[in-house]
């Protein structure tokens, strides 16, 4: 069954920039709505709802990452495997993974659904130390059972376009996700304006925006990608793809798992300091997105580029992209930081009510101590991201670890040790990056993760 070629992109071939800046548009473009649709959640909540609402919908983001991890994480390892295959030209291998990959998603989709209604309130209380002053807590853990009675959803999408994204196809999940926004968008306003709902509001709307964009991936795969494509009656469990599959998400899923931790941690830290603090940390995380994302965004988009052409036994492309993207993600870093900073406190003034409020203050605070850091995210990714898409996913686990020890040993040891307080925390984040930057680059320059293909140029995994 042939691929079809006007909605794959074959990144093995042609200009590494053209391909790798025309796959990265669509997705840059995806992100950049993502963020606007969930500023926009953040700024009904707190300016329509309350300061309390937006630090109860705070406290749901690490662990909404945490619960997400090992569902999504075994997506991220079946899209390499399945990156590899696409670049072998091996297309019965690609059936099978993908099928083996619809199952498990499903499956481990409703599972963490009901973990997740069953551990809400005892992790956002007793691990997380979310304040039951205003609200908060119940707001909390009414945000996050909502979200996740639909969470199912949230796992096919980001699955569906994981593996659109394997075969170079980044255009249509953008269209989904355009989709997306616009409902989500206008179902805020709904529920939270007009039907007064409040938190719950925001997450439904969540939910029924991602459940539509689900359908839509479902109707574009029938049509576009019939490799894809199963009838309930056709799919089969591959135990060598599951296990292929395994090896690459399983340290996906304990990376994002112990960096989710490791956040937890961070917004227990914070928790404790009350909730503007609690709000201004979600504020000051949405502004800066606006440059943080479309550099995360360079990582995402070496992995399947790396996976592509580790399969079809081109490393000299592999290495012309990573330093290639990097200097454009430096030059990207240096005009747009200073920007974000000049109109921080304009911007962090759209999430509360009040313009003399506490939370615009700690919120830029934030924004000051991690923008000089932003370079070394920018090398930290985008080399990982190389580094994941040639299969080496057992560092990404030992990165995670170190991650972990660097970002809460430095957060206690500047909030506490030094007397920063809250800025220590703030700190502690930029902190990580530059640590995690070093270990990635001794990685790469080690030549180890070049061992680690899972898929030979001749389709042989």
């Amino acid at each position: 069954m042939a691929i079809r070629k006007d909605m794959s992109r074959d990144m093995t071939q042609g200009s590494v920039v053209k391909n790798i800046l025309l796959f990265m548009l669509p997705i840059f473009i995806g992100q950049l709505l993502q963020m606007t649709y969930n500023i926009v959640d953040s700024v009904v909540v707190g300016r329509f709802v309350s300061e309390n609402a937006l630090a109860g919908v705070a406290a749901t983001y690490t662990p909404i990452t945490f619960f997400n991890a090992a569902v999504l994480g075994f997506s991220t390892g079946a899209s390499i495997v399945i990156a590899q295959l696409f670049g072998a030209k091996d297309n019965e291998g690609l059936r099978k993974a993908f099928s083996t990959t619809y199952i498990c998603v499903f499956v481990g989709g409703l599972i963490m659904t009901a973990v997740v209604f069953i551990f809400a309130r005892p992790l956002l209380f007793y691990a997380l130390k979310t304040p039951e002053e205003g609200g908060v807590l119940d707001m909390a853990v009414l945000y996050l059972r909502v979200y996740y009675a639909g969470a199912v959803f949230v796992f096919l999408y980001n699955m569906f376009a994981s593996a659109l994204r394997a075969l170079g196809d980044s255009l249509f999940p953008l269209i989904f996700l355009i989709v997306s926004c616009l409902m989500n968008i206008v179902l805020d306003l709904l529920l939270v304006l007009g039907l007064g709902m409040g938190v719950a509001g925001v997450a439904l709307a969540s939910v029924l925006s991602q459940a539509a964009a689900t359908i839509a991936a479902i109707v574009y795969i029938n049509r576009a990608h019939r490799i894809m494509w199963y009838k309930i009656s056709e799919l089969t469990f591959d135990r060598e793809i599951f296990k292929l599959s395994l090896q690459q998400g399983i340290p996906q899923a304990i990376n994002t798992c112990i960096m989710s931790f490791c956040f937890m941690w961070q917004q227990r830290l914070v928790n404790g300091y009350g909730p503007q603090a609690m709000a201004a940390f979600l504020a000051g995380q949405r502004v800066d997105q606006l440059v943080g994302m479309p550099i995360i965004i360079t990582g995402s988009a070496m992995s399947p580029f790396t996976g592509q052409n580790v399969g079809a036994g081109k490393w000299d492309r592999v290495y012309e992209g990573r330093r290639k993207v990097i200097l454009a993600g430096a030059i990207f870093v240096f005009v747009c930081s200073p920007l974000l900073l000049i109109f921080g406190r304009q911007l962090l003034s759209l999430f509360v009510a009040d313009p003399n409020s506490m939370v615009i203050k700690l919120g830029y605070d934030y924004l000051w101590r991690i923008t000089p850091f932003y370079i070394f995210l920018c090398l930290n990714t985008v080399t990982n991201g190389v580094i994941l898409g040639a299969g080496d996913a057992k560092f990404g686990t030992l990165s995670a670890i170190l991650g972990i020890v660097f970002r809460i040993g430095s957060a206690y040891i500047m909030a506490y040790g030094l007397g920063l307080g809250l800025n220590g925390v703030w700190l502690s984040t930029g902190v990580g990056f530059l640590l995690g930057c070093i270990v990635t680059q001794i990685r790469f320059y080690s030549g180890k993760w070049k061992t680690k293909a899972v898929v030979r140029a001749k389709g042989a995994a």
